[in-house]
């Protein structure tokens, strides 16, 4: 039967074979010794096209709802970044803030949970005009309300204009106007996912 070589040789041959590989030893993560020998992983590639590609994946696949949460996730996937490159890389990736957190631009459109977090986040009062809806927010809460309104993808909606604290719906016809701020006052005043009650003969 073999023997183990004693704990300060073992050491000695990890690093020896760290050397071999070309990898600065404090870069090295050694996972097991097997018979005298080790197992060298070298560190995650932390190259920013790698790391943008988790953190999309990171967004895409869970609630992000801070950059430190981020900066966390990323961490404890190997990739160690500093604020300010996370930062450089959400702006760069469009990343946005919305009601329920971190975003990719152009995500699939999401339930009515997340239409009414937006809407009860936001939305002050609703009011509607040929194919326009106007919507009324608290000062400086336009712009975050209409990128959560254009990633949802509202039914019948063309796009938005955000100003300070008004934001300009445009829809297909009047018709999906009206039909637009009807469900948005429904979401507004709580009563969208109430169920009807049964009429009384």
């Amino acid at each position: 039967m073999r023997q183990r070589a004693p704990w300060r040789q073992r050491q000695n041959i990890a690093r020896s074979e760290s050397t071999n590989l070309n990898l600065p030893k404090n870069y090295c993560f050694v996972l097991a010794f097997l018979y005298n020998r080790c197992i060298i992983i070298p560190p995650m590639d932390s190259s920013k096209p790698t790391r943008r590609r988790l953190i999309e994946r990171l967004l895409q696949t869970g609630r992000v709802t801070s950059q430190h949460g981020l900066l966390k996730q990323l961490r404890a996937e190997g990739v160690n970044v500093t604020q300010a490159t996370l930062s450089r890389d959400l702006a760069d990736l469009g990343v946005m803030k919305g009601p329920t957190g971190w975003q990719l631009p152009g995500s699939a459109a999401v339930n009515n949970s997340d239409i009414s977090a937006a809407v009860q986040t936001y939305l002050l009062d609703v009011e509607v005009g040929g194919q326009m809806v106007v919507l009324r927010t608290r000062t400086g809460h336009a712009t975050p309300l209409a990128v959560e309104l254009d990633r949802i993808r509202l039914e019948g909606s063309l796009g938005t204009l955000a100003g300070d604290d008004t934001i300009l719906l445009v829809a297909k016809s009047a018709s999906l106007a009206r039909n637009l701020a009807t469900r948005l006052k429904n979401i507004l005043q709580g009563t969208a996912d109430r169920p009807r009650r049964p009429i009384r003969k």
